[in-house]
């Protein structure tokens, strides 16, 4: 049975690079949002935030899910809101919530990818740096980023649903903006491995 086309998008550059490296992907679009394509993979760079990452899944469905069946993938780094987890720990998410710093607004359930151990998310429209914050936000979820609902929630407004698997780059003893985005180089790495190993197995 032929795959299906994938569609990963990620929120920058840096999480995404290792794997486009390591499949060799070419860049066939520089506007409006960086797109790097071969016959059964696009990778699709949507710029931080959620209205870059809505708009970037709004672009891929429309642009690309037309021609062929499809899976979309949210693929990159989240901040852990708890010390249970460490750095290069990696989850696919079986639940993702819009949030505030204080409080979470709605929540979306999310197809989980075999594998991966599992665990839940919360999408902030700021980065979640210090301590107070994220231990207030560990009572609602797990991990934190700045993507993952507003993916989810584009993707559901097109009968879609999306998978999202994040891995772990800053913890709550990560607090300057410095260290989590050299985490993030780092973690890349790792993530990419485990990525090239998903896809040759579907």
């Amino acid at each position: 049975m032929k795959s299906k086309l994938k569609i990963l998008i990620f929120a920058t550059l840096e999480e995404a690079n290792p794997l486009i490296n390591k499949l060799k992907i070419n860049q066939v679009f520089e506007k409006p949002f960086k797109v790097f394509k071969n016959d059964e993979l696009i990778v699709i760079i949507s710029g931080i935030g959620k209205i870059r990452a809505a708009a970037a899944c709004a672009y891929s469905i429309n642009e690309f899910g037309k021609s062929k069946e499809y899976e979309i993938l949210n693929i990159g780094a989240a901040g852990s809101l708890n010390s249970s987890f460490s750095i290069g720990d990696i989850r696919t998410i079986e639940m993702v919530a819009d949030c505030t710093e204080t409080h979470v607004k709605s929540k979306i359930k999310t197809p989980t990818i075999q594998g991966f151990k599992s665990a839940t998310l919360l999408t902030s429209d700021v980065a979640v740096l210090d301590s107070d914050t994220r231990k207030n936000l560990s009572r609602h979820g797990e991990l934190v980023d700045m993507e993952g609902f507003a993916i989810a929630k584009t993707a559901a407004i097109f009968g879609k649903k999306v998978s999202l698997l994040k891995i772990v780059s800053d913890t709550p003893e990560n607090t300057t903006k410095s260290e989590i985005i050299e985490n993030i180089r780092t973690v890349s790495h790792l993530l990419a491995d485990e990525i090239v190993k998903f896809i040759q197995k579907n």
